[in-house]
């Protein structure tokens, strides 16, 4: 596999999310994110480099309320920080720069 094919299909996949959690630090590419447990509300998953930072603003994509693996394909400059709703596991496959 290619160095670029193995960026944009992730190099790294996290842990099973069930706080706002720091993911990773810098920039790179957020590859999927997967809704393990789908909760009552939506979460967020936010271009932020620490969890206090995150916000409506810098949000990537909405962790919907429903389970599946969703594909993004975005770039991040500052991390990846993961602020599930209520009751949501989530987890995020991405790579970095």
């Amino acid at each position: 596999m290619s160095a670029d094919t193995a960026y944009y299909a992730g190099q790294y996949t996290s842990d099973s999310v069930t706080v706002s959690t720091v993911v990773a630090t810098g920039s790179g590419y957020l590859v999927n994110v997967s809704i393990v447990d789908a909760g009552s509300t939506e979460g967020t998953v936010n271009d932020a480099s620490s969890t206090g930072a995150a916000a409506t603003s810098n949000a990537i994509m909405k962790a919907q309320k429903f389970h599946g693996v969703y594909p993004v394909g975005a770039r991040f400059t500052n991390g990846l920080v993961i602020v599930p709703g209520t009751g949501q596991t989530v987890c995020v496959t991405y790579s970095l720069d």
